[in-house]
């Protein structure tokens, strides 16, 4: 399997077309059909089954997904590499971390540290699990997680532990009150995420059931929920840090704060690479400057 080939059939999985693939890698539909047919040819399986609605993979073509992600990693680090000599701030580092992460304080990375390296590219990608699974596979450089490392290849450190708590807007206050304990949530509007995700865990650490809650608005995207809770749709949670620099952002139930740990690292091979270490260490020393602000708001966890 070459590599042109397994980058086509990647794009034609994730977009599910070949018009989608073609639009993503810049070629013409007809080339990547005979990418693929080629592709399934040396495999002597087909790849896809054609519908009205697209493309569906094959057992085959799923079974070969590792493989795709492994083969992507690879040529993606190796590109990387080659955008710099190992020595030099220039060139292209990727910086990954979950979405709740990447929205809440990472962009603000880039108005302040990234200037120390004018000629530094900082890819950035939100992380589809923890963060270490792209890391440790290439696809990603720097990763931001809040959970540590399982693979020793990853040289990772615990830059901060930062606070989440609830939080709603003062009209949704003054409409329906506040909750006086954290039983008294389930008489709420809640404003959650789709997968269960930061709320599931707290309300685990709470002892409250999940489909004993009410929630009225979920969203994977962080700052969709925080721009619902502002608005006034329901109470919902949101780190300290973010939201004590909020005024349109109140705190109810004080007595709670769920803490976790904010994780970064690389992999151990790439240390000797400049420009990665750099973004390590300026996005650590970037979550640091949070804890303190974070900490003087935090009170004592209640479980």
């Amino acid at each position: 399997m070459n590599w042109e080939d397994s980058r086509v059939l990647m794009s034609v999985m994730e977009s599910g077309g070949y018009a989608g693939a073609a639009e993503a890698l810049g070629i013409c539909h007809g080339t990547v059909r005979r990418h693929v047919e080629r592709l399934a040819h040396r495999l002597g399986s087909a790849l896809f089954i054609h519908s009205p609605e697209g493309l569906t993979p094959t057992p085959s073509a799923v079974a070969l997904t590792p493989v795709l992600e492994r083969v992507a990693g690879v040529a993606s680090a190796f590109a990387r590499l080659a955008s710099a000599d190992i020595d030099s701030l220039q060139g292209e580092v990727r910086l990954v971390a979950p979405p709740y992460l990447a929205v809440d304080f990472l962009s603000a990375y880039y108005a302040g540290q990234a200037v120390g390296a004018p000629g530094l590219l900082v890819e950035f990608e939100t992380s589809r699990g923890i963060g270490w699974t792209e890391v440790e596979s290439g696809l990603g450089d720097v990763g931001v997680a809040t959970m540590a490392p399982v693979s020793s290849a990853i040289d990772a450190q615990c830059a901060a532990r930062l606070g989440t708590a609830f939080y709603a807007s003062e009209d949704f206050l003054a409409s329906h009150g506040a909750p006086a304990g954290v039983e008294d949530l389930a008489r709420f509007a809640l404003v959650g995420d789709q997968g269960g995700g930061s709320f599931k865990q707290v309300c685990e650490q709470l002892g409250l059931p999940l489909d004993g809650l009410r929630f009225v608005f979920r969203s994977d995207v962080p700052a969709a929920r925080i721009a619902a809770i502002r608005s006034g749709v329901g109470i919902g949670l949101c780190p300290v840090f973010a939201a004590q620099e909020d005024p349109d952002l109140v705190r109810v139930l004080p007595q709670f704060t769920a803490l976790f740990d904010v994780w970064v690292g690389i992999r151990r091979d790439m240390a000797d690479v400049r420009r990665i270490g750099f973004i390590r260490d300026a996005v650590v020393q970037h979550i640091r400057g949070l804890e303190p602000a974070a900490s003087r708001s935090l009170q004592p966890v209640a479980v």
